[in-house]
């Protein structure tokens, strides 16, 4: 097993460390089973990594506005 280090925001390793503490478990195995699952899910170069980055980059906002399945299909 290797050993990784890494840094986060203070505010970030607080809430971190208290939803694994609320789940029983360490921090580093959260983020150790948070890298698992992403991994298995998503592998690099998949069209749904793809996906999710080209989304990001796109920077869209619904400025609060609720959306319902009918409003997907007008045009």
């Amino acid at each position: 097993m290797k050993t990784l280090t890494i840094a986060l925001k203070e505010d970030t390793y607080e809430e971190g460390q208290a939803y694994a503490r609320q789940n029983r478990i360490s921090l580093d195995r959260l983020l150790r089973k948070l890298l698992e699952e992403t991994l298995r899910k998503a592998p690099v170069g998949s069209s749904c990594e793809k996906f999710f980055a080209a989304a990001d980059r796109a920077g869209g906002c619904s400025d609060g506005r609720k959306w319902h399945r009918e409003d997907l299909y007008r045009v």
